[in-house]
């Protein structure tokens, strides 16, 4: 079916199926779409047709449905009524291999600062069965120059590019773009609408943007739907939208005279910009005034209420989004905007518009097997875990880089060093150094840090960032997180451990293992105490509201924890009660089972019980473990269920206004 001037735009409307080639099985369709939050509708029944090979804008002002609407679409967001099939599947329930499928590009992404713009894209390629060549995708988005530049060093533009590359190197069907140049200069803006109408023109992927732009969606869309209050209020290609707009249109200004002035026009466009340019203002602003369009200078109404008029002169012509060559801007451009394909599979903008499979695009490089030998492709399971121990050992590698937050740990072993140097008693009732006690419970204070302190943190940090969202867009890409994240922690545990006792022993002959016994029990005590406060670290991290308050809110009841766990002097000489108290933390159980591994048997006599209590040390270890799991999935499930481009784009606001009131 296709659009004409007398389909009802003042009220709520249906956006139908283009005709041609593109007719038949929709990529998205949506029936009746409906949300609501409390007592408060925010869309009011929305029907869609997208179809394949086709870029289609969901236009509309700040507040209109659009970001709902699409996060439903991408499956952040559950809708209150309706139906929706993106390339055949609910979104509420799509799997990996559905997420395979569709790529995303969030306003609000600032993650993986620290990485170098060539070692993100071959690690998120990694997640694919099918991806494309990250070389050549870094010269299809124009990036191959910052190949080896880190993230955070790039542009605006670049960013957005990177954005796009990070989306399509799945090779996916469908590229979800919201509010995509939303604070690009002219320039970055340009280059960024030719990389769109190249990946359709040449690509043949399906798009669905969201703007508020009525000058971007008119270049780049093939279809556009005007939303207004959660209602679709117009559709049609671009073309159409302006004939429609422009019927006996009265426009109605005030003269610098101060007369109020009135003009019918078939042509309003024209003749505000006219007005703009006799007052010197080339930039009007269109806002929508109920039956009204209005701009800084005028108003006009027309027939056909709810949809605003292409900006800009009719008479101007430009380069043709999709041939490149100069095209008018109104009459030519109806034969190749309003749905009239050809029968060989191009429209007559010159796009192709392939059939896809979805695994994607059939590429021959080896980066189109997979990577796996004989064109075999490895299990999804494998692909993830896989993908999980790289990006450990990428961040890994990131840390040992970073001089900051190699310095912390650094700073905390200087102090270990520092108390054990200044304490110079002995151990009650024997003849061992309180420094070798004293080393031995911050071993195990520095392994709960790094579960209890610096995990949330980081885990906060990545949230506020978008990497969490990013990887919750990527098939696999929460699972292989979790891998990377245990890796990372159990590498810094151990070598922070190492790093601790190895100076001690060199500096102030500090205690190691006596025989393979000892050191087995040192084994499985740090492993069982990680395994104690590591979840449990998650858990906090996934619950935390940013990363300014991350550590103000951790590091009271740790320091809590220190004093009263005995990890750095006897625990006997604390008050019984206190005794009591400290042991329900793992904490004490950790300090108690590396001391067992560290210091000799006589040392037992400074214990409560008078003996090193191995079984009980591993019972409550155990007990924190499970209760920390316990806690951890449900939470971070539900943190990543709450993940949206709306929530990114929120925190990042009030972070800006905090800071702002800072400075």
């Amino acid at each position: 079916m296709t659009t004409t001037d007398h389909q009802p735009v003042g009220q709520a409307v249906t956006a139908p199926a283009p005709t041609g080639s593109r007719a038949g099985q929709p990529v998205i369709r949506v029936r009746d779409l409906r949300m609501s939050y409390g007592g408060a509708h925010v869309l009011h029944g929305i029907d869609l047709d997208i179809h394949r090979g086709e870029i289609f804008a969901l236009l509309g002002p700040n507040g209109a449905g659009k970001t709902t609407t699409v996060e439903i679409l991408e499956g952040f967001r559950q809708r209150s009524a309706g139906e929706v099939a993106v390339l055949g599947t609910d979104p509420a329930r799509g799997d990996d291999s559905w997420r395979a499928r569709i790529g995303l590009v969030l306003q609000s992404w600032r993650d993986h600062r620290r990485w170098q713009v060539a070692e993100l894209l071959t690690h998120f390629a990694t997640y694919y069965p099918r991806p494309r060549d990250p070389a050549e995708l870094l010269a299809l988005v124009g990036l191959t120059e910052q190949a080896r530049q880190q993230v955070d060093r790039l542009s605006g533009g670049q960013r957005r590019r990177l954005d796009v590359a990070l989306a399509i190197v799945g090779r996916p069907e469908l590229l979800f773009l919201d509010e995509p140049t939303t604070g690009f200069d002219p320039e970055a803006r340009r280059d960024f609408h030719d990389l769109v109408e190249r990946l359709a023109r040449d690509e043949g992927v399906t798009i669905l943007l969201t703007t508020h732009d009525l000058a971007e969606a008119e270049r780049l869309a093939d279809r556009i739907a005007m939303l207004v209050n959660g209602r679709i209020r117009a559709y049609g290609t671009p073309s159409e939208l302006a004939r429609r707009a422009a019927a006996q249109a009265e426009v109605r200004w005030t003269a610098p005279d101060g007369t109020a002035r009135r003009e019918r026009t078939e042509d309003p466009s024209q003749l505000v910009w006219e007005l703009h340019r006799e007052t010197g203002d080339r930039s009007p602003t269109w806002r929508s005034g109920g039956r009204r369009w209005r701009t800084p200078i005028c108003t006009w109404s027309t027939g056909t209420p709810g949809t605003a008029p292409a900006p800009g002169p009719r008479t101007r012509a430009r380069p043709g989004p999709r041939t490149g060559r100069s095209e008018p801007h109104e009459g030519d451009r109806r034969d190749s905007r309003d749905g009239n394909d050809s029968d060989d599979g191009h429209d007559r903008g010159g796009r192709h518009h392939a059939d896809h499979t979805p695994g994607g695009h059939h590429g021959t490089g080896p980066h189109d097997r997979g990577g796996a030998p004989g064109g075999r492709r490895p299990h999804p399971r494998r692909r993830y875990w896989r993908a999980g121990v790289l990006r450990g050992g990428i961040e890994l590698r990131h840390l040992l880089r970073n001089p900051k937050e190699l310095s912390g740990h650094l700073v905390n072993v200087v102090v270990a060093l520092m108390l054990a140097g200044y304490i110079s008693d002995k151990v009650p009732g024997t003849q061992i150094p309180m420094a070798h006690l004293t080393l031995s419970g911050f071993a195990a204070y520095l392994l709960l840090q790094i579960g209890l302190v610096n995990l949330p943190q980081i885990l906060v940090t990545e949230r506020e960032e978008g990497a969490l969202l990013r990887l919750r867009a990527t098939p696999g890409g929460i699972p292989a997180y979790l891998v990377a994240k245990s890796l990372l922690v159990v590498a810094m545990a151990f070598g922070t451990l190492v790093l601790l006792l190895g100076t001690a022993a060199l500096l102030v002959d500090g205690p190691l293992p006596h025989g393979p016994g000892g050191w087995l029990t040192l084994l499985w005590v740090s492993a069982l105490g990680l395994l104690a406060v590591v979840p449990l670290g998650a858990a906090i991290g996934a619950v935390l509201p940013n990363p300014r308050e991350a550590l103000a809110l951790i590091m009271l009841p740790v320091m809590a924890l220190l004093i009263t766990s005995g990890a750095m002097f006897p625990l006997s000489s604390l008050p019984e009660m206190v005794q009591k108290i400290a042991s329900v933390f793992p904490l004490k159980w950790m300090a108690q089972g590396l001391r067992s591994a560290l210091l000799p048997d006589a040392a037992r006599a400074a214990e409560p019980a008078g003996s090193w209590e191995l079984p009980t040390v591993a019972l409550i270890l155990t007990a924190w473990a499970v209760l920390g799991f316990l806690l951890a999935i449900p939470l971070l499930r539900r943190a990543a269920r709450r993940e949206s481009g709306s929530r990114l784009a929120e925190r990042h606001r009030k972070a800006s206004l905090s800071g702002g009131r800072g400075v």
